[in-house]
């Protein structure tokens, strides 16, 4: 588990990553802060990744609870893997794996 890292849920629909890092930033230095897109109308949620453990450890108790743009975003600390960087090769290639997987469950 990444201690730097925290997975957001519950934030807004119309929230950016930049206000979301605004409110994070207060409490150290950010490395990042995404919002994927919601796949099959998902939920919206971000990762923030601090450089510091500490940090991270207070922005996630000062900021839980906390209602951002409307929303009251659930921190929770993120799977090491969650922010790791995926090669546009590798994501072409799990598309590819699913649309397979995706066309043996029609045929079967």
């Amino acid at each position: 588990m990444s201690r730097r890292t925290i997975f957001v849920s519950g934030i807004g629909p119309h929230t950016r990553a930049r206000d979301l890092a605004y409110e994070f930033e207060r409490f150290g230095r950010l490395v990042r802060c995404d919002i994927p897109a919601p796949r099959n109308g998902g939920r919206p949620f971000a990762f923030v990744e601090y450089v510091r453990e500490e940090d991270a450890l207070r922005g996630y108790d000062e900021l839980h609870g906390v209602r951002i743009d409307g929303a009251v975003p659930a921190p929770a600390a993120a799977a090491a893997d969650a922010m790791k960087p995926v090669t546009p090769l590798e994501s072409a290639a799990k598309l590819d794996e699913r649309r397979d997987e995706a066309d043996d469950r029609r045929n079967d």
